[in-house]
């Protein structure tokens, strides 16, 4: 390896820490080749990493070290939200830029929802991946169209795609599971669907992890033009934004009757789905367009390779 770096001659280093490991590692690449190094933060896993064991608050305290080492040597740091840059400010006493993940907003273009009549059975979509902090809020959907079907005279379907079917799904009559299908085939599959879902657990372990994220599929999911369920806790990043925003029709209380009136509310008034998923589709233009970012992101680079 130091053969390669040797040869390949870097003048940036761009690094991504998830775990001890790979900290110390990011160290000594630094020190050996003695260049900027930019620092990009995607969740708070600091946060989560020695909950558990007899020894877990020396490894806290090691590990937080070992951190700060790495912050040390960088010379820009990135956060991956607004939320995450002042938490770790406040945290680290350390100014994190802040560059969300982009979108190709042409690419989403191609199918973009503009109609919002309903049909007789209306499609609630979640697509994405199963997994430390998204778990019990997807039953919880389940939970909340049977509550809306059975109080009116609907038959809202919820359709998983997903990569693994959940265990619970064969026990509702209005759930389908869907494999996953080709990146390309996202912005229509995201367009036909009535609602995207997007939720976060409520549990505290999840939200240590996922607080100041904010994940891909929501720039995805706002640009498509359909309208987008946020359900999870309100000290995440991802429900503050769509609050501060109103790109999403948010439920922040872990409760399935709320989560089911928020449903019934947008298929009753079809005018608020069409507010939010208009404003979501300007944020998502506006925020996370990759030309933009790209070229920001550029910038950062060259500023320190010079």
């Amino acid at each position: 390896l130091r053969n390669w770096i040797d040869d390949y001659k870097p003048d940036v280093i761009y690094a991504q820490a998830p775990t001890r490991e790979t900290v110390l590692f990011c160290v000594l690449m630094q020190q050996y080749i003695k260049k900027p190094m930019i620092y990009h933060v995607m969740d708070d896993w600091p946060s989560t990493i020695s909950q558990k064991g007899p020894f877990k608050n020396y490894w806290h305290k090691k590990i937080d070290r070992e951190l700060r080492a790495l912050l040390d040597h960088s010379t820009v740091l990135l956060a991956i939200s607004n939320g995450m840059a002042e938490e770790y400010k406040k945290r680290y006493g350390k100014n994190f830029l802040t560059f969300h993940n982009p979108i190709e907003i042409d690419f989403w273009k191609s199918h973009q929802r503009t109609n919002y009549e309903l049909g007789p059975r209306p499609v609630i979509l979640y697509a994405g991946r199963i997994g430390p902090g998204i778990q019990t809020t997807l039953e919880s959907m389940a939970m909340a169209i049977d509550i809306v079907n059975s109080k009116s005279n609907t038959a809202v379907q919820f359709v998983l795609q997903t990569k693994d079917k959940p265990v619970w799904v064969d026990n509702y009559l209005y759930v389908q599971h869907k494999p996953q299908v080709a990146y390309s085939e996202l912005p229509k599959n995201f367009a036909e669907a009535d609602f995207l879902y997007l939720p976060y657990d409520f549990t505290k372990e999840s939200i240590r992890f996922i607080k100041f994220s904010m994940p891909t599929k929501a720039p995805e999911y706002m640009i498509s033009g359909t309208p987008v369920i946020v359900f999870g806790p309100g000290e995440t990043a991802l429900v503050q934004d769509a609050q501060r925003n109103n790109w999403g029709k948010v439920v922040t209380e872990n409760n399935i009757e709320a989560l089911a009136d928020a449903i019934s509310d947008l298929i009753v008034n079809s005018e608020s789905g069409k507010i939010i998923a208009a404003n979501a589709v300007r944020i998502a233009e506006e925020n996370y367009n990759s030309v933009k970012i790209r070229n920001q992101f550029k910038e950062v680079i060259c500023s320190m390779a010079q």
